[in-house]
């Protein structure tokens, strides 16, 4: 696998180094405030039939896996670490969960950035505000392990907003407070994206972050 990734990098000829996490296989599974627990990224993802499900009390690999030396190496020696962005816990939350990579984050001297959401995610944060995000964040990560938030300052259009109620889903509020803790940045980070058709029956983001806005943001901070 590990490989296969460094052939295809050259084949694409990208800009930097695809490093897995782990090349040990597991299930994502979480467990909610009712006790009932949920196993499999798609089911986590999609909730049946739109039915009221309970807040996710916590989430968990099984079985446990081990990360891959060189996932913790590049931890150890970056200068800046972009935590995002991504669905909480089915995108970002799994690599936390993977045993040694949230040990090196806490020693590694990198700068550490989380991506705020734009959206919540209906099943997994739904009715979540920015700090609701941080708190759920900070059990697998440790406190105070993030210094800067990177939050989206400008509200998506009601056009794209509108295909949102529909899953009650929302855009994160922004109640995160300036603090000696976290250096907040906000920014223009948005980018509206209109889907006119789709065969993929699974639904998806049409509002996100803009990568060239992102990516913008995130070199002044490696510039300061």
């Amino acid at each position: 696998m590990e490989k296969a990734i460094a052939e295809v990098g050259k084949i694409l000829r990208i800009q930097g180094k695809v490093v897995p996490v782990t090349f040990q296989k597991a299930d994502l599974c979480v467990e909610l405030i009712d006790g009932k627990t949920i196993i499999g990224e798609t089911h986590i993802d999609e909730v049946e039939n739109r039915l009221e499900r309970a807040k996710i009390k916590k989430a968990f690999l099984k079985p446990k896996i081990e990360a891959n030396p060189a996932a913790l190496k590049a931890i150890l020696e970056a200068d800046l670490i972009l935590v995002g962005p991504g669905d909480l816990y089915t995108s970002i939350i799994p690599n936390l969960l993977t045993t040694g990579i949230s040990s090196a984050l806490k020693n590694s001297k990198a700068q550490k950035v989380f991506v705020m959401n734009i959206m919540t995610k209906y099943g997994q944060t739904t009715h979540y505000k920015a700090t609701d995000h941080l708190k759920d964040l900070e059990k697998y990560v440790g406190k105070e392990v993030i210094d800067t938030i990177l939050i989206n300052s400008t509200r998506p259009n009601k056009k794209t907003l509108s295909w949102y109620e529909d899953f009650d889903e929302q855009p994160v509020v922004d109640d995160i407070r300036n603090t000696d803790v976290y250096n907040v940045v906000r920014e223009n980070l948005l980018k509206n994206v209109l889907l006119s058709s789709s065969s993929d029956t699974l639904k998806r983001s049409i509002i996100r972050h803009d990568p060239d806005k992102l990516a913008g943001a995130v070199m002044k901070l490696i510039n300061q």
